[in-house]
């Protein structure tokens, strides 16, 4: 039953809830491909280097003990 005294919802249609989806969806992707574009650039750099194969192993060792315990002075 409609009450005729009652306020006109402003609820957005599904329309609206799907185009702001959409929007959060296309920002979500543009932050990605930057973190990815830092990731690659970071990951290049490091092979570059004359100790790249040290620094990754070193750090795939760091990542095997977890952040939580890894050593504060290595």
């Amino acid at each position: 039953m409609e009450d005729p005294d009652a306020e006109a919802c402003h609820c957005p249609t599904i329309e609206e809830q799907l185009e702001t989806a959409r929007r959060k969806d296309a920002a979500a992707a543009r932050v990605l491909r930057g973190q990815q574009a830092w990731h690659d650039a970071i990951v290049r750099a490091v092979h570059d280097h004359p100790d790249g194969a040290a620094i990754m192993k070193r750090a795939a060792d760091l990542a095997e003990l977890g952040y939580e315990r890894w050593p504060r002075h290595a």
